[in-house]
């Protein structure tokens, strides 16, 4: 497993993240964010790359664990700031599959990618982009032929992908039912 240090003004759009991916949050552990002129809360910890600072482990006996992903959204929507224990500078660090279990998931992983005539070329290279960096199966359908997202459920792809124009694409888990937009941009993968 491998955690990810997560802010806490960002915990929303993680979780958002990991549902959309169809990825399972195994528990977290607390990191102490020290910035210049804060005393650690536990003990030491890495330098930030993305934030001032670096970052405190605070000891614990084990993750803290929920059971499921909607769980951890209302734990620090209401329970953690309500808690007698609650410090502003403490960041959740997510475990999470490890990349080697990500990589073997995608190896049976199937999407489909909605497209209309306009968009092929966008829906192509998208589709190609996924194929050169392993991520299973990917298929093409034009809206013009079918625009259910019924379809992709019954033909059992984990993802569809609706390009809604060269901007902006909308992402449905089939698993899950979580659906968001995001910029076309957002779903190559890069090296």
């Amino acid at each position: 497993m491998i955690d990810l240090i997560c802010p806490p003004e960002n915990i929303d759009a993680f979780l958002d993240l990991c549902n959309t991916e169809g990825i399972e949050i195994k528990g977290f552990s607390w990191w102490c964010h020290v910035t210049e002129g804060h005393e650690p809360c536990g003990m030491g910890g890495p330098k930030s790359s993305f934030f001032e600072g670096w970052f405190s482990e605070i000891p614990m006996d084990d993750l803290v664990r929920l059971p499921d992903n909607a769980s951890y959204s209302t734990f620090f929507k209401y329970i953690w700031p309500e808690e007698d224990n609650y410090h502003d500078c403490w960041w959740p660090g997510f475990w999470l599959e490890s990349l080697a279990t990500m990589s073997e998931r995608y190896d049976t992983w199937k999407t489909l990618i909605y497209y209309l005539p306009e968009y092929y070329q966008a829906a192509k290279e998208l589709r190609d982009n996924y194929l050169a960096h392993d991520h299973g199966q990917v298929d093409l359908i034009c809206e013009t032929e079918q625009d259910d997202i019924e379809y992709a459920r019954l033909k059992n792809y984990e993802e569809a992908i609706f390009i809604e124009d060269l901007d902006e694409v909308i992402i449905s888990s089939i698993k899950t039912g979580y659906t968001n937009a995001y910029p076309i941009s957002d779903c190559f993968i890069e090296n």
